[in-house]
């Protein structure tokens, strides 16, 4: 018997493995299925998504008993299409159970479906004991599988109709967890225990060329589901229809059996691709995740819920941090409804023309010129930009600034915002690019902090990790504060947007040191979500779609910066790479960044006195470089004015190209 670490490390090679899967089976798959996919292969081992089955009559009514219960969605809501003429799993509910499928996936619900068909030979509706628990004799199973026979066309017919109502979900771009003849290794149903080549995994490639091939439904994402092996279930792999017919592998568990040989068999026969709890009666512990933490997602059964569940336990398992619900921005459905954006096109797709063109001319320097940049504190207005001026000769192209956080008439006050917007205005008037940032205190304090004492009492101090994942978690009070310190920018960023300006907006930046409250917090659970939160509040709740999502990091230093890749949110999250480089101008921090973006342009987001032409000419990616407030002073005079005399520097006034 594996024990857990044996199984974390096994997992850790599968999941390498697992990138060779992580595009679908489906011929042609469509953009929405391929993300889905991805992002599914991207939690395994790290996160599971919380999901409830909901019968075909009954929309979301178990969904939504869930959340009475927890006070959370889960991430994946999943129905059937029924089978019988009256109750619950009447056949007449198929349309209204795609319209909610619709509805719950524009909430952000992950939508699963499954099929429990009735018997070729039978006409629907049928019962479940006259049909479904029913048997094909053998005769009957080989007809079932031989081209052109009668029992084989009843089942063409029959699965063509279940295609038409897939087909308005591919029409309206859901992708679907499709998990069809569900526990084949069991005795319950007609398609079940028949194992070998030609038995129950016959069934499944036949509907597996039906769909993708005869019909192109293209937004399946394919979940083949076996039943835990007990005394009525045989051995999964003898039920396997193998790697080109499934994405993902699922298990049913009915008895509260989470085996470890249940989990370690799963985990080897999906060699690689993501192993799932199809559907269950009482929902895996906390502490079953931690000895089995490759399960993707669970699935609890319609009203097993209340049946086989207790409050205590679900409760438990609903605010484990590594439980993923619906409204959490690690995995929103709706967000994937879209393929990742090409280099250079906004990650917001209802980006205004302004925004867009800020991006393309940007993209149109990376490699060529770089953009001259200076900071200037919130009450300083443009003192730093005009400082730099006189210096360099030149005005720096880029005006940035802050909205601060300490009160009084301190350099960082609050009471600057009203004059920084106006000054934001003016410069961008005058032929500057806006940049804008935003140092926020603790959402666990209110603003303006004390001045002298504000980075060290609220800017730095760091939440505890029950705070951060109160924080994290919708719903909570410390979210509600957080929302309310995001809406207040927002209502100064609205001003800008109004007045058609395009901001270059660098939220939380340096996540990867250790300077700021939002640091050092790495991987999915950490910044990456706190990122994508201001993300999905400021672009899909405020609409500020006159931003451009500037990701900044500190350039990894050892023990006072981590790697780039631990905090990075993704490329639907952000337009531009930065990386903020106080001292050396390291080769490994422009390349390093360039690697994680990918063709996306990067910058650097704050510097401690300027890069020399020498640097740049092997730096070439570097889009524009920003003066952090009074440090110009770093830099030798003749240095600066060696830099902006330079052809391939930019200055306000220069034409871009």
């Amino acid at each position: 018997m594996m024990r857990w670490r044996e199984t974390l490390v096994i997992g850790a090679v599968l999941l390498l493995a697992g990138f060779a899967f992580a595009e679908p089976v489906t011929p042609s798959a469509s953009p929405e299925a391929r993300a889905l996919l991805r992002a599914i292969n991207r939690i395994s081992g790290r996160n599971t998504l919380s999901g409830q089955h909901n019968l075909a009559n009954t929309k979301s009514a178990y969904t939504e008993q869930v959340q009475r219960t927890t006070v959370k969605f889960p991430a994946i809501w999943s129905s059937d299409f029924g089978f019988a003429a009256s109750g619950n799993d009447a056949i007449t509910g198929r349309a209204a159970m795609i319209a909610e499928a619709k509805k719950q996936f524009g909430n952000g619900s992950v939508i699963a479906l499954t099929w429990r068909a009735v018997r070729p030979a039978d006409s629907e509706p049928a019962g479940p004991k006259e049909s479904l628990l029913a048997n094909l004799t053998d005769d009957q199973w080989q007809e079932l599988l031989t081209g052109g026979s009668p029992l084989r066309q009843r089942w063409e017919a029959q699965v063509d109709v279940i295609a038409r109502y897939l087909k308005q979900l591919r029409d309206a771009r859901i992708p679907v967890l499709w998990r069809p003849y569900p526990e084949p290794n069991g005795n319950a149903h007609w398609w079940s225990g028949r194992p070998g080549e030609n038995g129950s995994m016959a069934l499944y490639r036949l509907l597996f060329d039906r769909f993708a091939n005869h019909h192109q439904l293209n937004n399946l994402i394919w979940v083949w589901n076996a039943q835990a092996p007990n005394a009525s279930a045989a051995a999964p792999e003898d039920f396997y229809p193998g790697a080109a017919y499934c994405d993902i592998l699922s298990a049913g568990v009915h008895d509260d059996n989470y085996a470890p040989a249940l989990y370690d068999g799963m985990v080897k026969l999906a060699a690689g691709k993501p192993i799932a709890l199809g559907e269950v009666d009482t929902a895996p512990v906390p502490a079953i995740l931690n000895e089995q933490p490759l399960w993707t997602w669970f699935v609890v059964g319609a009203d097993a819920f209340y049946h086989a569940n207790k409050p205590g336990p679900i409760l438990a398992l609903y605010v484990d941090p590594r439980i993923v619900n619906r409204g959490n921005p690690l995995f929103d459905a709706a967000a994937l409804q879209t393929a990742e954006p090409a280099p250079c096109e906004p990650v917001n797709p209802n980006a205004t023309k302004e925004a867009r063109a800020l991006l393309e001319a940007i993209c149109s320097v990376s490699g060529k010129y770089i953009l001259s940049g200076q900071h200037n504190f919130p009450n300083h207005l443009s003192q730093h930009s005009d400082d730099t001026a006189k210096v360099a000769g030149k005005y720096p192209m880029i005006w940035g600034s802050d909205f601060g956080f300490t009160g009084g008439n301190d350099k960082d006050s609050i009471a600057g915002r009203d004059a920084m917007i106006k000054e934001a205005k003016r410069q961008h008037k005058a032929g500057s690019i806006i940049t804008l940032m935003w140092h926020v205190v603790r959402p666990t304090d209110d603003e303006p902090v004390q001045p002298g004492i504000g980075w060290t009492g609220s800017i730095q101090n760091k939440l505890s990790d029950f705070e951060w994942d109160e924080l994290v978690t919708p719903g909570t009070e410390l979210r509600r504060r957080w929302e309310a310190q995001i809406d207040l920018a927002a209502r100064y960023l609205k001003r800008l947007r109004r007045a058609k300006v395009p901001v270059l907006w660098r939220p939380y930046h340096e996540a990867n040191g250790n300077w700021f409250w939002w640091g050092g917090r790495k991987g999915e659970n950490g910044f990456i979500t706190l990122y994508r939160m201001t993300y999905d509040r400021l672009v899909n709740y405020h609409h500020l779609d006159n931003l451009v999502w500037v990701w900044n990091s500190n350039a990894p230093n050892g023990p006072n910066a981590g790697a780039y890749a631990d905090y990075y949110p993704g490329r639907r999250f952000c337009d531009i790479l930065a990386a903020d480089v106080y001292g050396e101008f390291k080769q490994s921090y422009h390349d390093d960044l360039a690697a994680l973006g990918n063709g996306i342009p990067i910058a650097l987001g704050e510097v401690g006195g300027v890069p020399t032409p020498a640097v740049l000419k092997s730096q070439m990616k570097w889009a524009w470089f920003m003066v952090w407030a009074d440090l110009l002073k770093l830099t030798k005079p003749e240095v600066v004015r060696e830099l902006f005399s330079d052809p391939h520097t930019l200055s306000r006034g220069d034409r871009l190209p």
